[in-house]
């Protein structure tokens, strides 16, 4: 004999169990990111000091500055950041050796975009210079083509990408999420869907000196015109299976 699934049963028993679908537990599982091998960082947008400076929660101190007045809001249960292109917003913190992270890497957040094809890229998170060879590794949104890619550079000039084929959309929430696994390929993750890329494939990335920024690009370019939150660096390769049980433990509060 079947069992059926009692759909009333299930619902009057909801304020007793968190529902795997619900901003309630979106905002409990949050605190994963906590748990993530080799975190180097994590900016939920939560703790946030006098001067607007976001707080580490990794505890290991590194602060972000608050460049112009960054403004924040709360979407359903979670705390984000929302830049305004024209003020020159976002997040810095100058070069260190936690965040010149060379090997595995993996970065990412949840991002929302309030236009496309503003003339320029939109800068999600990173460290990335194209000055003076301090390329690194970003995440960003491609201007020509309204779509998400993670780049990273071996010797701080010539850079290898991946992208996202499907074309992004305003007013929306997005988890991006990039990966490095030194010397065999190159991926991004958009709501836990997996783009590769295996060729030519640096050994390590370069140690660059750029700044570590989310909302733009060092040293104050390439603006965000959207939104950020629960933000995070690890100095590690995750696995698929980590990369994806954040997205599907938090995506209920964004609508996902």
């Amino acid at each position: 004999m079947t069992q059926k699934r009692n759909a009333e049963l299930v619902n009057n028993l909801r304020p007793d169990f968190f529902a795997r679908y619900e901003p309630n537990a979106s905002m409990v599982h949050a605190g994963l990111h906590m748990q993530l091998p080799q975190l180097r960082g994590y900016w939920p947008f939560s703790s946030v000091d006098e001067r607007g400076d976001l707080t580490d929660m990794s505890g290991q101190g590194r602060v972000l500055h608050n460049t112009n007045t960054v403004a924040f809001g709360v979407y359903n249960l979670l705390p984000y950041a929302d830049y305004v292109p024209a003020n020159s917003e976002y997040f810095t913190r100058l070069d260190e050796e936690g965040t010149s992270i060379t090997g595995a890497l993996t970065i990412g957040g949840w991002f929302w975009l309030d236009t496309l094809a503003s003339g320029a890229n939109q800068v999600l998170i990173g460290k990335f210079n194209t000055v003076g060879n301090m390329r690194a590794y970003q995440l960003y949104m491609v201007d020509a083509s309204n779509r998400f890619a993670f780049i990273i550079s071996g010797d701080g000039a010539a850079t290898t990408a991946v992208t996202h084929v499907p074309v992004a959309v305003i007013s929306t929430w997005y988890h991006i999420v990039g990966r490095f696994v030194p010397g065999a390929e190159l991926s991004i993750f958009v709501d836990g869907v997996e783009t590769l890329e295996w060729a030519l494939i640096p050994a390590a990335i370069y140690d660059s000196t750029a700044a570590f920024t989310i909302g733009a690009r060092d040293p104050g370019i390439e603006y965000l015109d959207g939104r950020s939150a629960q933000c995070f660096l690890c100095a590690d390769d995750l696995d698929d299976v980590i990369i994806k049980t954040i997205f599907e433990q938090t995506r209920a509060n964004y609508g996902k």
